[in-house]
């Protein structure tokens, strides 16, 4: 599966770049030196949100996260306003 790509500092569907559909199980790399924020719900957070679960960058521990099967659509977007460039790998991920 390629890599999926954002340029927009607003939330951005994880389901939707990838194809998966929500309540598939999957796992999310980040593959930037940015940190990342994540949330699972039914519809897009407000711009103005930023809470969620952190995924740190390629250096740290966290920059993989799993999505359990069930889960509702899954957000993402930089944790810092003006970074850039999201690049996540997305998969299916089986147990």
């Amino acid at each position: 599966m390629p890599d999926i790509n954002s340029t927009t500092d607003d939330w951005v569907s994880v389901n939707t770049l990838s194809g998966i559909a929500a309540g598939t199980r999957i796992k999310i790399q980040n593959k930037t030196t940015k940190y990342m924020l994540l949330l699972e719900g039914a519809s897009k957070p407000d711009i103005t949100d930023f809470s969620g679960e952190l995924i740190t960058n390629l250096h740290l521990h966290e920059a993989s996260k799993i999505v359990t099967e069930g889960s509702p659509e899954v957000w993402v977007r930089n944790k810092k306003e003006g970074e850039g460039k999201i690049t996540l790998f997305v998969q299916e991920w089986e147990v």
